[in-house]
């Protein structure tokens, strides 16, 4: 789950979302490789786990976290 939280924070994951291939592709977005494979069948264990209302608030929660955090420090 923490993985999960911090690579969709980071913008660096989304198992649906807009699909990138070829050299310059990140390969956690490229859906030819196999860790990409790998993080889509955990990101749907986690939905079968906590459902996904309970993950996209686990996402929202630290999104805002991080926001709360950016405005103290500056």
């Amino acid at each position: 789950m923490v993985r999960h939280l911090i690579l969709t924070h980071h913008g660096s994951f989304r198992p649906y979302g807009p699909l990138l291939e070829g050299p310059d592709a990140p390969p956690l977005q490229d859906p030819t490789t196999d860790e990409w494979a790998t993080r889509v069948d955990e990101f749907n264990q986690l939905v079968r786990t906590y459902g996904p209302y309970s993950l996209a608030l686990a996402e929202a929660i630290v999104r805002l976290a991080d926001w709360a955090a950016s405005r103290r420090l500056a």
